[in-house]
Formats: C-alpha cells, sequence, structure tokens
C-alpha cells in the first residue's frame, strides 16, 4: 500500500510539474503525450515575432485590414503551427471582432521561422488594437478552405522582412493603434 502511494505521489508530481519536467527532460513530453497526460497550449514552443503596423487599406472600394508578422520556432524539436485568430479589440480592451485564418505552413523545424499576413475585411471601426492568438485546431473546423482572390482583385504585395525583434515568449502580439489609410490597388508587374 505504502509504494502505491509513494508511486501516485510521484505520478501526480510529474504531472503536476510537467513542464518543468519536459524543459529537464524533453523525452518526457512525448511519453506524457502518448500516455495522455499532457497536452500542450496551442502554440507551445512557437512564438509570434511583431514585424510592423497593421495596415489598413482600401483595395476595389473594400476596406481591408492587413496584419503580417513572424512565427518562430523557439524549440529544439519539430512544432505544428496551430490555427490562428486575428482579435480586433475596442478602446475598453473587448473583442470587437475576430477572424481564424490557417496557418502558412503545417510545421516550424526547430529554429526556424515562416511569416504571417492575415487579411481582413471590413473591420470594425470602433476596434484600436489589434491581437493575433494561437487556437487549438478543433476551433478550426468551420474555416472555410481558402479560395484564391477573383482575377479582378489585385494581390497585396508583402512588405520587406524587418530583422526580428526580440520579445518575450507569448503566444499572442499587440501592434499599436491603427491609423486608417487609403491606397489604391496597383496592378502587377506584367
Amino acid at each position: 500500500m505504502l509504494v502505491l502511494l509513494v508511486l501516485g505521489g510521484l505520478g501526480g508530481g510529474v504531472y503536476y510539474f510537467q513542464d518543468q519536467v519536459v524543459d529537464l527532460v524533453p523525452e518526457a513530453g512525448d511519453l506524457l503525450t502518448q500516455a495522455g497526460l499532457r497536452h500542450e497550449k496551442p502554440g507551445a514552443g512557437l512564438e509570434l515575432r511583431k514585424a510592423g503596423t497593421p495596415e489598413r487599406l482600401v483595395i476595389n472600394d473594400v476596406d481591408v485590414l492587413v496584419v503580417r508578422g513572424i512565427i518562430a520556432n523557439i524549440s529544439d524539436r519539430i512544432r505544428a503551427v496551430p490555427t490562428m485568430k486575428l482579435i480586433l479589440l475596442d478602446k475598453a480592451g473587448q473583442p470587437v471582432q475576430e477572424k481564424q485564418a490557417r496557418p502558412p505552413t503545417a510545421a516550424l523545424d526547430p529554429q526556424g521561422t515562416t511569416s504571417f499576413k492575415l487579411l481582413l475585411e471590413r473591420p470594425d471601426p470602433s476596434a484600436v488594437e489589434v491581437v493575433v492568438v494561437f487556437v487549438e485546431s478543433a476551433d478550426a473546423a468551420a474555416i472555410p478552405p481558402s479560395k484564391p482572390p477573383p482575377p479582378s482583385a489585385p494581390a497585396v504585395a508583402p512588405a520587406p522582412a524587418p530583422a526580428p525583434t526580440t520579445m518575450p515568449p507569448a503566444a499572442a502580439i499587440t501592434p499599436p493603434p491603427l491609423p486608417a489609410q487609403s491606397a489604391e490597388p496597383t496592378q502587377p508587374a506584367q
């Protein structure tokens, strides 16, 4: 009976301190996952890095918010990139509009990076702040397959990626408030 209590206590301790155990022994993460005892938060081991201020454009008479950034794998193993959620907040910090989007890639190699670009048509005019977070894959089941833009819609060219800035590990970025801008659509170079 005492042996069962000791083993149960050790198991409970490993479960409670699983993040510290996995940091010390990375293989323990796979074992705990296989045993059904570990459920990592969406985006664990990934970091969202701000690559610039979100832009507001008018494309074909439609107000469009463009948010760009970088996803970095800060771990030493391949990480799945979960669904991303763009959240617009009002002055009180309350969500006024959300959009989920598929990630630009399914997985990132250790220390790998990829850029992302999220587009939101007709952003809520009361929004003053933008937040990007990772969400559970099950939450993404309702995301329709992405469609290519119609031929008459111009593509918004990606901005050159600046050198990444180091931010504390987090699953969200919060760029500064957005100024309203108007841009005329341009035809791609032939």
